[in-house]
């Protein structure tokens, strides 16, 4: 059964100040956000991913590293398959943006407005639009349905699904329902929402690949997916080098310093693993 292979992925958010780390850490961090870029590309390649799904947020905001715009287009230039972006909310495509000044290698695709690629050697049509400033109050996927015939439809935003008012390109799963793709790649939320369907559509938040702090817990990655006809498969996986976790610690009764430290250790199970410490309980004041 043919089928098309795909990475789905996004919400970078590359040169975040990382301001809740101490500054000895912060250029580290800032290290191991763009050696996951190489991950994602090395496993697409593995996978043998024919399309790279961007769906928004791949930078903090307008301010973007020379360094980080030379890994990046370095990164894309390995992949051998189509590379489609949809900028979102912290990287708005807009005239002083990177997506306007920079020119990305031929295999990106960036979209600013509604636009649908037809890609020809997969009967294919990805339908994608970006953000063109910070805030969204209308909904992208309002009027929007797929017009070119093709075998395999996809399409790629960066959104809000909501049903009230939402800055953030608020849609709603009736939108999605009739759209006429068959999967919606989506981007925003940071955790991964499973594979959703509504009507004959299938679609998904990815979530992001690597967490910046205690308010994006637990493991993160990217998709990996065929489209097929009639269906589409999904598989999470994990690629984040680390991840941030709560953990409490009952202190009720400990004495010593030296005991409470032992005690948090044995807490601490992971050396990839950011923890943030809660402690409960009473100590004794002698």
């Amino acid at each position: 059964m043919k089928g098309i292979k795909f990475v789905h992925s996004g919400d970078f958010h590359l040169d975040s100040p990382l301001t809740s780390h101490h500054e000895t850490f912060r250029q580290e961090r800032r290290e191991e956000l763009l050696e996951m870029v190489s991950r994602l590309v090395d496993i697409a390649i593995k996978e043998q991913a024919e399309l790279l799904l961007l769906a928004g947020d791949l930078f903090d905001g307008s301010r973007v590293e020379e360094k980080t715009l030379q890994h990046l287009e370095n990164q894309w230039k390995r992949f051998p398959g189509r590379i489609f972006i949809a900028p979102g909310n912290h990287d708005p495509y807009t005239m002083d943006s990177v997506y306007e000044k920079r020119t990305f290698p031929p295999n990106v695709t960036i979209f600013k407005d509604y636009e649908e690629v037809y890609v020809e050697d997969l009967d294919l049509v990805i339908g994608g639009q970006g953000f063109t400033k910070a805030m969204e109050p209308t909904g992208f996927l309002t009027n929007i349905q797929c017009m070119t015939t093709a075998t395999f439809r996809m399409l790629l935003l960066h959104v809000e699904i909501s049903n009230q008012d939402h800055p953030y390109n608020p849609i709603r799963l009736a939108e999605i329902s009739s759209s006429g793709y068959q999967y919606v790649a989506l981007g925003h939320r940071h955790s991964f929402s499973g594979l959703q369907k509504e009507g004959d559509v299938y679609y998904a938040y990815a979530g992001m690949p690597e967490g910046r702090g205690f308010d994006e817990l637990g493991e993160k990655g990217i998709l990996i997916g065929t489209l097929y006809e009639e269906m589409v498969t999904l598989k999470f996986h994990p690629l984040a080098k680390r991840t941030y976790e709560e953990v409490q610690v009952d202190v009720t009764g400990i004495l010593t310093r030296g005991d409470l430290l032992k005690t948090i250790e044995r807490k601490l199970v992971s050396v990839t693993t950011i923890y943030k410490v809660l402690l409960k309980g009473m100590i004794s004041p002698y």
